[in-house]
């Protein structure tokens, strides 16, 4: 089981805050959430949203097999997918 307290808030660089500045859209966390290497709970986290802070969304959406819509972001330099749930595209 992913351990929430050992990964780090993933942030926006400063590459990828140009490209929000440019109009790309962004997914914004509800509440801290994972970032995941894939679109569901049984794929590794490698960080974590803070609520409040925002990510890049590359358009891409993937609903897992239990029914949860999925968002494919770009944050810290990583690729990565936060559940619907406990976040929105803005």
């Amino acid at each position: 089981m992913d351990n929430m307290e050992n990964l780090e808030f993933l942030e926006l660089n400063d590459e990828e805050l140009n490209e929000v500045s440019g109009g790309k859209k962004r997914v914004m966390a509800t509440e801290n959430a994972y970032v995941r290497t894939g679109p569901g709970k049984e794929y590794a986290a490698i960080g974590k949203a803070k609520e409040g802070k925002t990510a890049i969304y590359t358009g891409e959406t993937k609903v897992d097999n239990k029914g949860r819509a999925w968002y494919k972001v770009k944050v810290g330099g990583q690729t990565g997918w936060i559940c619907a749930k406990y976040s929105k595209v803005v």
